[in-house]
Protein backbone atom coordinates (compact mmCIF):
# COMPACT_ATOMS: atom_id res chain seq x y z
CA UNK A 1 0.00 0.00 0.00
CA UNK A 2 1.33 3.41 -0.86
CA UNK A 3 3.05 5.66 1.87
CA UNK A 4 2.20 9.02 -0.04
CA UNK A 5 -0.44 10.97 2.10
CA UNK A 6 -3.23 11.59 -0.24
CA UNK A 7 -3.84 15.19 0.33
CA UNK A 8 -4.05 16.77 -2.77
CA UNK A 9 -3.92 20.37 -4.45
CA UNK A 10 -5.80 20.06 -7.38
CA UNK A 11 -6.12 22.60 -10.02
CA UNK A 12 -6.32 21.13 -13.38
CA UNK A 13 -8.90 18.63 -14.73
CA UNK A 14 -9.55 16.86 -18.16
CA UNK A 15 -13.35 15.77 -18.85
CA UNK A 16 -12.98 11.91 -19.86
CA UNK A 17 -9.61 11.88 -21.68
CA UNK A 18 -8.68 9.60 -24.38
CA UNK A 19 -5.50 8.39 -23.43
CA UNK A 20 -2.93 7.29 -26.28
CA UNK A 21 0.19 4.99 -25.45
CA UNK A 22 2.39 4.57 -28.20
CA UNK A 23 5.84 2.32 -28.38
CA UNK A 24 7.84 0.75 -31.11
CA UNK A 25 8.94 -2.76 -30.60
CA UNK A 26 11.00 -4.21 -33.20
CA UNK A 27 8.67 -6.16 -35.22
CA UNK A 28 8.50 -7.17 -39.29
CA UNK A 29 6.76 -9.56 -41.33
CA UNK A 30 7.93 -12.85 -39.72
CA UNK A 31 7.45 -11.35 -36.22
CA UNK A 32 4.38 -9.85 -37.05
CA UNK A 33 2.78 -13.15 -38.80
CA UNK A 34 4.46 -15.35 -35.85
CA UNK A 35 2.24 -12.53 -33.70
CA UNK A 36 -0.95 -12.81 -35.51
CA UNK A 37 -0.57 -16.72 -35.21
CA UNK A 38 -0.29 -16.89 -31.26
CA UNK A 39 -2.79 -14.97 -31.13
CA UNK A 40 -5.47 -16.84 -32.89
CA UNK A 41 -5.92 -13.70 -35.19
CA UNK A 42 -7.32 -15.25 -37.97
CA UNK A 43 -10.22 -16.70 -36.11
CA UNK A 44 -11.29 -13.77 -34.38
CA UNK A 45 -10.80 -15.77 -30.87
CA UNK A 46 -11.17 -14.85 -27.13
CA UNK A 47 -8.64 -15.82 -25.16
CA UNK A 48 -6.46 -15.28 -21.90
CA UNK A 49 -3.02 -14.25 -21.62
CA UNK A 50 -0.94 -14.59 -18.46
CA UNK A 51 2.56 -13.75 -17.69
CA UNK A 52 3.43 -17.05 -15.67
CA UNK A 53 5.08 -19.57 -17.01
CA UNK A 54 3.65 -23.77 -16.94
CA UNK A 55 6.51 -25.15 -14.52
CA UNK A 56 4.76 -28.66 -14.86
CA UNK A 57 3.08 -28.80 -18.22
CA UNK A 58 2.07 -32.40 -17.41
CA UNK A 59 -0.58 -31.97 -15.38
CA UNK A 60 -3.94 -31.25 -17.12
CA UNK A 61 -4.26 -28.22 -14.52
CA UNK A 62 -2.34 -24.58 -15.04
CA UNK A 63 -3.43 -23.04 -11.65
CA UNK A 64 -2.28 -19.24 -11.64
CA UNK A 65 -3.08 -16.20 -9.27
CA UNK A 66 -5.66 -13.51 -10.67
CA UNK A 67 -2.79 -11.92 -12.69
CA UNK A 68 -4.26 -12.28 -16.18
CA UNK A 69 -5.86 -10.27 -19.17
CA UNK A 70 -8.79 -11.10 -21.68
CA UNK A 71 -8.19 -10.33 -25.09
CA UNK A 72 -10.64 -10.29 -28.00
CA UNK A 73 -9.32 -9.76 -31.58
CA UNK A 74 -11.78 -7.65 -33.37
CA UNK A 75 -10.19 -6.86 -36.85
CA UNK A 76 -7.40 -8.48 -38.58
CA UNK A 77 -5.59 -6.55 -41.95
CA UNK A 78 -3.46 -9.10 -43.94
CA UNK A 79 0.22 -8.04 -43.26
CA UNK A 80 -0.49 -4.86 -42.02
CA UNK A 81 -2.22 -4.16 -38.47
CA UNK A 82 -4.37 -6.42 -36.22
CA UNK A 83 -6.73 -5.29 -33.64
CA UNK A 84 -7.86 -6.00 -30.49
CA UNK A 85 -9.54 -5.27 -27.26
CA UNK A 86 -7.99 -6.37 -23.62
CA UNK A 87 -9.43 -6.15 -20.29
CA UNK A 88 -6.68 -6.10 -17.59
CA UNK A 89 -7.11 -8.40 -14.06
CA UNK A 90 -4.02 -7.56 -12.92
CA UNK A 91 -4.00 -7.05 -8.95
CA UNK A 92 -3.90 -3.21 -8.06
CA UNK A 93 -3.30 -2.00 -4.27
CA UNK A 94 -5.62 -2.25 -1.52
CA UNK A 95 -8.51 -0.44 -1.39
CA UNK A 96 -8.01 0.77 -4.78
CA UNK A 97 -10.80 -0.93 -7.51
CA UNK A 98 -9.86 -0.23 -11.22
CA UNK A 99 -11.60 -1.33 -14.30
CA UNK A 100 -9.31 -1.69 -17.59
CA UNK A 101 -10.53 -1.90 -21.03
CA UNK A 102 -8.68 -0.53 -23.66
CA UNK A 103 -8.13 -1.20 -27.52
CA UNK A 104 -4.72 -2.22 -28.99
CA UNK A 105 -3.42 -2.19 -32.26
CA UNK A 106 -0.26 -3.86 -33.27
CA UNK A 107 1.20 -2.46 -36.84
CA UNK A 108 3.62 -4.90 -39.27
CA UNK A 109 6.33 -1.80 -38.52
CA UNK A 110 6.52 -2.72 -34.77
CA UNK A 111 4.11 0.63 -33.78
CA UNK A 112 1.87 -0.78 -31.03
CA UNK A 113 -0.90 1.69 -30.36
CA UNK A 114 -2.92 1.47 -26.72
CA UNK A 115 -6.30 3.21 -26.19
CA UNK A 116 -8.66 4.12 -24.13
CA UNK A 117 -11.02 6.84 -22.19
CA UNK A 118 -10.94 7.79 -18.87
CA UNK A 119 -14.87 7.57 -18.14
CA UNK A 120 -14.86 7.78 -14.22
CA UNK A 121 -12.30 9.12 -11.86
CA UNK A 122 -13.90 9.04 -7.90
CA UNK A 123 -12.16 10.17 -5.03
CA UNK A 124 -12.21 7.54 -1.78
CA UNK A 125 -13.87 8.76 1.69
CA UNK A 126 -10.20 9.93 2.62
CA UNK A 127 -9.87 12.37 0.38
CA UNK A 128 -11.53 15.91 -0.19
CA UNK A 129 -14.20 15.49 -2.34
CA UNK A 130 -14.05 18.02 -5.12
CA UNK A 131 -16.93 20.10 -6.89
CA UNK A 132 -16.91 18.51 -10.32
CA UNK A 133 -18.36 15.47 -11.46
CA UNK A 134 -16.42 12.04 -11.41
CA UNK A 135 -16.27 12.52 -15.19
CA UNK A 136 -13.83 15.11 -14.68
CA UNK A 137 -10.24 13.46 -13.72
CA UNK A 138 -7.58 15.61 -11.88
CA UNK A 139 -3.97 15.84 -13.17
CA UNK A 140 -2.92 14.23 -10.34
CA UNK A 141 -5.17 11.64 -10.20
CA UNK A 142 -4.41 10.85 -14.20
CA UNK A 143 -0.69 10.88 -13.75
CA UNK A 144 -1.67 7.47 -11.64
CA UNK A 145 -3.29 6.25 -14.10
CA UNK A 146 -1.44 6.61 -16.75
CA UNK A 147 1.48 5.10 -14.33
CA UNK A 148 -0.46 2.31 -14.01
CA UNK A 149 -1.38 1.58 -17.57
CA UNK A 150 2.37 1.88 -18.70
CA UNK A 151 3.22 -0.59 -16.70
CA UNK A 152 -0.12 -3.00 -17.45
CA UNK A 153 0.73 -2.49 -21.24
CA UNK A 154 4.33 -3.74 -20.97
CA UNK A 155 3.29 -6.55 -18.80
CA UNK A 156 0.45 -7.44 -21.87
CA UNK A 157 2.38 -7.07 -24.48
CA UNK A 158 5.18 -9.09 -22.80
CA UNK A 159 3.43 -11.75 -22.52
CA UNK A 160 2.27 -11.92 -26.42
CA UNK A 161 5.87 -11.92 -27.76
CA UNK A 162 8.06 -14.28 -28.60
CA UNK A 163 11.25 -14.72 -27.40
CA UNK A 164 13.35 -13.13 -29.86
CA UNK A 165 11.80 -10.00 -29.24
CA UNK A 166 11.53 -10.10 -25.67
CA UNK A 167 15.17 -10.56 -25.82
CA UNK A 168 15.58 -7.33 -27.67
CA UNK A 169 13.68 -5.47 -25.13
CA UNK A 170 15.48 -6.95 -21.86
CA UNK A 171 19.02 -5.66 -23.70
CA UNK A 172 17.17 -1.99 -24.55
CA UNK A 173 15.32 -2.05 -21.08
CA UNK A 174 16.34 -4.31 -18.63
CA UNK A 175 14.01 -5.91 -16.59
CA UNK A 176 10.76 -4.05 -17.88
CA UNK A 177 8.47 -7.07 -17.71
CA UNK A 178 9.04 -6.18 -13.86
CA UNK A 179 6.74 -3.89 -11.77
CA UNK A 180 8.01 -0.64 -11.81
CA UNK A 181 10.22 -1.12 -14.53
CA UNK A 182 7.81 -0.46 -17.33
CA UNK A 183 9.27 0.46 -20.69
CA UNK A 184 9.44 4.23 -22.31
CA UNK A 185 6.13 5.29 -24.17
CA UNK A 186 4.82 8.01 -25.67
CA UNK A 187 1.50 9.55 -24.29
CA UNK A 188 -1.26 11.31 -26.26
CA UNK A 189 -4.35 12.59 -23.65
CA UNK A 190 -7.36 14.03 -26.08
CA UNK A 191 -10.17 15.91 -23.61
CA UNK A 192 -12.83 18.20 -24.80
CA UNK A 193 -12.90 20.30 -21.93
CA UNK A 194 -9.99 21.62 -19.46
CA UNK A 195 -11.08 23.09 -15.85
CA UNK A 196 -8.37 25.16 -14.25
CA UNK A 197 -8.85 26.39 -10.77
CA UNK A 198 -12.53 26.55 -11.49
CA UNK A 199 -13.04 28.10 -14.73
CA UNK A 200 -12.52 26.33 -18.35
CA UNK A 201 -9.16 26.81 -19.98
CA UNK A 202 -11.05 28.41 -23.41
CA UNK A 203 -11.54 31.21 -20.77
CA UNK A 204 -8.77 31.93 -19.36
CA UNK A 205 -6.79 32.06 -22.73
CA UNK A 206 -9.74 35.04 -23.84
CA UNK A 207 -8.15 36.55 -20.36
CA UNK A 208 -4.63 35.76 -20.55
CA UNK A 209 -2.12 34.52 -23.34
CA UNK A 210 -1.63 30.55 -23.12
CA UNK A 211 2.31 31.42 -22.53
CA UNK A 212 1.39 32.74 -19.43
CA UNK A 213 -0.50 29.73 -18.09
CA UNK A 214 2.44 28.12 -19.02
CA UNK A 215 5.32 30.26 -17.40
CA UNK A 216 7.72 28.40 -15.93
CA UNK A 217 6.42 28.35 -12.26
CA UNK A 218 2.54 27.83 -12.88
CA UNK A 219 0.65 26.04 -11.17
CA UNK A 220 -0.80 24.84 -14.76
CA UNK A 221 2.46 24.07 -15.98
CA UNK A 222 3.53 21.78 -12.93
CA UNK A 223 0.69 19.95 -13.25
CA UNK A 224 0.74 18.86 -16.59
CA UNK A 225 4.36 18.15 -16.29
CA UNK A 226 3.60 14.98 -14.20
CA UNK A 227 2.18 13.58 -16.92
CA UNK A 228 4.03 15.05 -20.23
CA UNK A 229 7.07 16.04 -18.87
CA UNK A 230 8.96 18.62 -19.46
CA UNK A 231 7.00 21.01 -21.91
CA UNK A 232 8.67 21.76 -24.58
CA UNK A 233 6.33 24.17 -26.51
CA UNK A 234 2.26 24.98 -27.41
CA UNK A 235 0.50 26.17 -29.83
CA UNK A 236 -3.57 28.03 -30.21
CA UNK A 237 -5.82 26.80 -33.03
CA UNK A 238 -7.76 29.89 -34.91
CA UNK A 239 -10.75 27.33 -33.45
CA UNK A 240 -9.73 27.22 -29.83
CA UNK A 241 -8.09 24.14 -29.87
CA UNK A 242 -4.93 23.92 -27.94
CA UNK A 243 -2.20 21.50 -28.30
CA UNK A 244 0.48 21.05 -25.45
CA UNK A 245 3.88 19.14 -26.26
CA UNK A 246 5.98 17.33 -23.08
CA UNK A 247 9.04 15.51 -23.23
CA UNK A 248 6.85 12.45 -22.68
CA UNK A 249 3.82 13.22 -24.44
CA UNK A 250 0.93 15.73 -25.42
CA UNK A 251 -2.16 17.44 -24.85
CA UNK A 252 -4.73 17.99 -27.00
CA UNK A 253 -8.03 20.14 -25.97
CA UNK A 254 -10.62 19.92 -28.94
CA UNK A 255 -14.31 19.38 -29.85
CA UNK A 256 -16.08 16.67 -30.46
CA UNK A 257 -15.49 16.86 -34.36
CA UNK A 258 -12.00 17.04 -33.58
CA UNK A 259 -11.31 13.99 -32.01
CA UNK A 260 -11.25 11.33 -34.68
CA UNK A 261 -9.14 13.55 -36.85
CA UNK A 262 -6.47 14.22 -34.18
CA UNK A 263 -6.66 10.89 -33.78
CA UNK A 264 -5.62 9.76 -37.27
CA UNK A 265 -2.60 12.54 -36.89
CA UNK A 266 -1.77 12.01 -34.05
CA UNK A 267 -1.16 8.78 -34.49
CA UNK A 268 1.72 9.30 -37.40
CA UNK A 269 3.30 11.60 -34.94
CA UNK A 270 3.36 9.33 -31.93
CA UNK A 271 5.18 6.73 -33.99
CA UNK A 272 8.26 9.34 -35.63
CA UNK A 273 8.57 10.11 -31.09
CA UNK A 274 8.30 6.75 -30.54
CA UNK A 275 11.10 5.15 -32.81
CA UNK A 276 13.34 8.07 -31.59
CA UNK A 277 12.84 7.28 -27.83
CA UNK A 278 13.82 3.72 -28.92
CA UNK A 279 16.34 4.69 -30.20
CA UNK A 280 17.55 7.08 -27.10
CA UNK A 281 17.43 4.43 -25.34
CA UNK A 282 19.18 1.97 -27.66
CA UNK A 283 22.13 4.62 -27.67
CA UNK A 284 22.23 4.83 -24.07
CA UNK A 285 22.83 1.14 -24.00
CA UNK A 286 25.25 1.23 -26.74
CA UNK A 287 27.32 3.36 -24.56
CA UNK A 288 26.74 0.82 -21.80
CA UNK A 289 28.27 -1.70 -23.79
CA UNK A 290 31.66 0.42 -24.47
CA UNK A 291 32.00 0.72 -20.41
CA UNK A 292 31.90 -3.01 -19.73
CA UNK A 293 34.44 -3.18 -22.49
CA UNK A 294 36.41 -0.61 -21.31
CA UNK A 295 36.27 -2.30 -17.91
CA UNK A 296 37.38 -5.78 -19.23
CA UNK A 297 40.10 -3.71 -21.48
CA UNK A 298 41.57 -1.97 -18.12
CA UNK A 299 41.13 -5.38 -16.24
CA UNK A 300 42.96 -7.40 -18.51
CA UNK A 301 46.02 -4.67 -19.29
CA UNK A 302 46.97 -4.32 -15.48
CA UNK A 303 50.50 -5.95 -14.66
CA UNK A 304 49.32 -7.13 -10.90
CA UNK A 305 46.16 -8.38 -12.79
CA UNK A 306 45.11 -11.72 -11.67
CA UNK A 307 43.66 -13.05 -15.13
CA UNK A 308 40.49 -14.85 -14.83
CA UNK A 309 40.12 -16.08 -18.19
CA UNK A 310 37.16 -17.45 -17.61
CA UNK A 311 35.45 -14.35 -16.20
CA UNK A 312 36.79 -12.50 -19.31
CA UNK A 313 35.34 -15.12 -22.41
CA UNK A 314 32.18 -15.25 -20.06
CA UNK A 315 31.78 -11.42 -19.75
CA UNK A 316 32.69 -10.91 -23.44
CA UNK A 317 30.63 -13.72 -24.81
CA UNK A 318 27.80 -11.63 -23.27
CA UNK A 319 28.49 -8.38 -24.87
CA UNK A 320 29.14 -10.05 -28.29
CA UNK A 321 25.22 -11.54 -27.96
CA UNK A 322 23.83 -8.04 -27.08
CA UNK A 323 26.20 -6.77 -29.77
CA UNK A 324 24.95 -9.07 -32.14
CA UNK A 325 21.34 -8.11 -30.78
CA UNK A 326 21.06 -4.26 -31.07
CA UNK A 327 22.87 -5.20 -34.59
CA UNK A 328 19.56 -7.58 -35.61
CA UNK A 329 17.79 -4.36 -34.84
CA UNK A 330 18.93 -2.36 -37.40
CA UNK A 331 17.05 -3.82 -40.64
CA UNK A 332 13.84 -3.51 -38.52
CA UNK A 333 14.03 -0.11 -37.72
CA UNK A 334 15.03 0.97 -41.48
CA UNK A 335 11.59 -1.14 -42.86
CA UNK A 336 9.98 0.89 -39.72
CA UNK A 337 11.37 4.91 -41.09
CA UNK A 338 10.84 3.86 -44.17
CA UNK A 339 6.82 3.04 -43.51
CA UNK A 340 6.56 6.31 -41.30
CA UNK A 341 8.49 8.14 -44.57
CA UNK A 342 5.35 7.16 -46.52
CA UNK A 343 2.84 7.99 -43.88
CA UNK A 344 3.92 11.32 -43.64
CA UNK A 345 3.89 12.23 -46.99
CA UNK A 346 0.13 11.12 -47.18
CA UNK A 347 -0.37 13.44 -44.27
CA UNK A 348 1.27 16.05 -46.01
CA UNK A 349 -0.95 15.43 -48.89
CA UNK A 350 -3.63 15.92 -46.82
CA UNK A 351 -2.84 18.65 -45.88
CA UNK A 352 -2.11 20.39 -49.25
CA UNK A 353 -5.65 19.03 -50.33
CA UNK A 354 -7.40 20.02 -47.09
CA UNK A 355 -10.30 17.79 -48.48
CA UNK A 356 -11.61 17.13 -44.79
CA UNK A 357 -11.09 20.26 -43.61
CA UNK A 358 -8.28 19.08 -41.23
CA UNK A 359 -5.35 20.68 -42.84
CA UNK A 360 -5.10 23.37 -40.17
CA UNK A 361 -5.04 20.83 -37.71
CA UNK A 362 -2.09 18.85 -40.09
CA UNK A 363 -0.21 22.05 -40.13
CA UNK A 364 -0.53 22.81 -36.35
CA UNK A 365 1.05 19.26 -35.46
CA UNK A 366 3.44 19.66 -38.45
CA UNK A 367 4.65 23.09 -36.75
CA UNK A 368 4.85 21.56 -33.24
CA UNK A 369 7.08 18.64 -33.84
CA UNK A 370 9.35 19.41 -36.49
CA UNK A 371 9.17 15.94 -38.50
CA UNK A 372 11.79 16.82 -40.88
CA UNK A 373 14.30 17.43 -38.10
CA UNK A 374 12.90 14.38 -36.20
CA UNK A 375 13.17 11.97 -39.07
CA UNK A 376 16.83 13.11 -39.91
CA UNK A 377 17.85 12.63 -36.49
CA UNK A 378 16.74 9.07 -36.67
CA UNK A 379 18.71 7.98 -39.68
CA UNK A 380 21.18 9.35 -38.11
CA UNK A 381 21.30 7.46 -35.15
CA UNK A 382 20.08 4.42 -37.03
CA UNK A 383 23.68 5.01 -38.98
CA UNK A 384 25.61 6.19 -35.88
CA UNK A 385 24.66 2.78 -34.05
CA UNK A 386 25.32 0.61 -36.82
CA UNK A 387 29.02 2.16 -37.39
CA UNK A 388 29.10 2.03 -33.23
CA UNK A 389 28.09 -1.72 -33.02
CA UNK A 390 30.42 -2.41 -36.43
CA UNK A 391 33.21 -0.84 -34.21
CA UNK A 392 32.04 -2.98 -30.85
CA UNK A 393 32.79 -6.31 -32.97
CA UNK A 394 35.85 -5.60 -33.98
CA UNK A 395 36.66 -4.50 -30.44
CA UNK A 396 35.40 -7.69 -29.05
CA UNK A 397 37.45 -9.65 -31.26
CA UNK A 398 40.27 -8.24 -30.63
CA UNK A 399 39.63 -8.72 -26.83
CA UNK A 400 38.86 -12.09 -27.25
CA UNK A 401 42.25 -12.84 -29.42
CA UNK A 402 44.33 -11.17 -26.24
CA UNK A 403 42.15 -13.07 -23.75
CA UNK A 404 42.90 -16.36 -26.11
CA UNK A 405 46.75 -15.14 -26.23
CA UNK A 406 46.29 -15.37 -22.30
CA UNK A 407 45.19 -19.00 -22.74
CA UNK A 408 47.84 -19.99 -24.75
CA UNK A 409 49.95 -18.83 -22.55
CA UNK A 410 48.93 -20.34 -19.58
CA UNK A 411 48.73 -23.31 -21.52
CA UNK A 412 52.38 -23.23 -22.57
CA UNK A 413 52.95 -22.93 -18.76
CA UNK A 414 51.09 -25.84 -18.20
CA UNK A 415 52.94 -28.15 -20.41
CA UNK A 416 56.15 -26.98 -19.39
CA UNK A 417 55.24 -27.66 -15.27
CA UNK A 418 53.96 -30.84 -16.52
CA UNK A 419 57.19 -31.82 -18.41
CA UNK A 420 59.10 -30.91 -15.39
CA UNK A 421 56.87 -33.07 -13.27
CA UNK A 422 57.50 -36.02 -15.08
CA UNK A 423 60.85 -35.13 -15.15
CA UNK A 424 60.48 -35.23 -11.46
CA UNK A 425 58.59 -38.28 -11.36
CA UNK A 426 60.74 -40.62 -13.48
CA UNK A 427 63.66 -39.58 -11.42
CA UNK A 428 61.93 -40.54 -8.19
CA UNK A 429 60.63 -43.81 -10.04
CA UNK A 430 64.43 -44.84 -10.65
CA UNK A 431 65.36 -43.63 -7.12
CA UNK A 432 62.71 -46.08 -5.78
CA UNK A 433 63.75 -48.83 -8.17
CA UNK A 434 67.97 -48.66 -7.22
CA UNK A 435 66.56 -48.23 -3.42
CA UNK A 436 64.41 -51.39 -3.33
CA UNK A 437 67.30 -53.54 -5.37
CA UNK A 438 69.46 -52.17 -2.49
CA UNK A 439 67.02 -52.94 -0.06
CA UNK A 440 66.52 -56.23 -1.36
CA UNK A 441 70.14 -56.95 -1.41
CA UNK A 442 70.37 -55.86 2.02
CA UNK A 443 67.68 -58.75 2.80
CA UNK A 444 69.09 -61.40 1.18
CA UNK A 445 72.61 -60.28 3.47
CA UNK A 446 71.45 -60.42 5.97
CA UNK A 447 69.47 -63.57 5.91
CA UNK A 448 72.88 -65.20 4.62
CA UNK A 449 74.56 -64.07 7.47
CA UNK A 450 71.73 -65.29 10.04
CA UNK A 451 72.08 -68.63 7.65
CA UNK A 452 75.79 -68.70 8.26
CA UNK A 453 75.61 -67.81 12.17
CA UNK A 454 73.07 -70.98 12.10
CA UNK A 455 75.71 -72.99 10.50
CA UNK A 456 78.46 -72.38 12.26
CA UNK A 457 76.25 -73.12 15.91
CA UNK A 458 75.62 -76.61 14.06
CA UNK A 459 79.41 -77.31 13.21
CA UNK A 460 80.53 -75.83 16.61
CA UNK A 461 78.00 -78.07 18.41
CA UNK A 462 78.93 -81.54 16.16
CA UNK A 463 82.10 -81.07 17.37
CA UNK A 464 82.35 -80.12 20.72
CA UNK A 465 79.26 -82.97 21.25
CA UNK A 466 80.95 -86.05 18.64
CA UNK A 467 84.51 -84.61 18.46
CA UNK A 468 83.63 -84.47 14.58
CA UNK A 469 85.71 -82.68 12.71
CA UNK A 470 84.91 -81.42 9.13
CA UNK A 471 88.71 -80.19 8.22
CA UNK A 472 87.70 -76.96 6.78
CA UNK A 473 85.04 -77.91 4.81
CA UNK A 474 82.42 -76.68 6.93
CA UNK A 475 83.22 -73.13 5.48
CA UNK A 476 82.47 -74.18 1.95
CA UNK A 477 79.25 -75.92 2.92
CA UNK A 478 78.45 -72.55 4.74
CA UNK A 479 79.52 -70.92 1.85
CA UNK A 480 77.21 -73.11 -0.36
CA UNK A 481 73.95 -72.77 1.79
CA UNK A 482 74.00 -69.03 1.70
CA UNK A 483 74.33 -69.01 -1.61
CA UNK A 484 71.31 -70.78 -2.17
CA UNK A 485 69.16 -69.86 0.37
CA UNK A 486 69.51 -65.98 -1.14
CA UNK A 487 68.63 -67.14 -4.57
CA UNK A 488 65.20 -69.46 -3.04
CA UNK A 489 64.09 -66.11 -1.45
CA UNK A 490 65.13 -64.02 -4.38
CA UNK A 491 63.16 -66.12 -6.68
CA UNK A 492 60.31 -65.89 -3.85
CA UNK A 493 60.56 -62.20 -3.88
CA UNK A 494 60.06 -61.84 -7.63
CA UNK A 495 57.23 -64.22 -7.75
CA UNK A 496 54.92 -62.36 -5.46
CA UNK A 497 55.41 -59.21 -6.89
CA UNK A 498 54.91 -60.86 -10.26
CA UNK A 499 51.60 -62.35 -8.58
CA UNK A 500 50.94 -58.98 -6.74
CA UNK A 501 51.28 -56.80 -10.36
CA UNK A 502 49.06 -59.37 -12.17
CA UNK A 503 45.87 -59.44 -9.24
CA UNK A 504 46.25 -55.30 -9.67
CA UNK A 505 45.91 -55.04 -13.65
CA UNK A 506 43.15 -57.92 -13.00
CA UNK A 507 41.06 -55.53 -10.68
CA UNK A 508 41.62 -52.18 -12.82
Amino acid sequence: MSTIRDVLEEFTFLYQPIIIICEWVPFGPNQFAHFCEALSAYKKDEIFITPEIDMHPETPLFKIEPYYAWVRVKDVEEGKKVYFESRIFYPEESKVKQTENFGVTVEESGFIFYSCKLIRCSADENVSKASLPVEYASLDKLARVVSDLLEDTSTLMNSMLNSYQKRILSVIFPRSHEELYERKKILCLITKEIIYKGKSLREHIKETKLGDLLSSYSDFRKELQQVLGFIINWIKLPDGGIIIRGRDGFLILTDERGVEKYKKVMKIILSLLALETFYLHLFSRVWMIWDSLNLIRSEISREDAEHSVGKYRIALSSTLADTVILWDVDHLARFALNYLNRQIEILRGKQREDTLGDGEIIRAILSIVNVNEAMEVIRSKIEATKSVLEAFRMDIDGLTTLVNTFIEREMRSIRHAMWKSIEKQTKMMEIEHAEKERLELIEFLSAGLLMAEILSLIFAWLESAFSLTFGGWEYLFSIAAIFMLAMLLRFVVRRIAEEEEESESSAQ
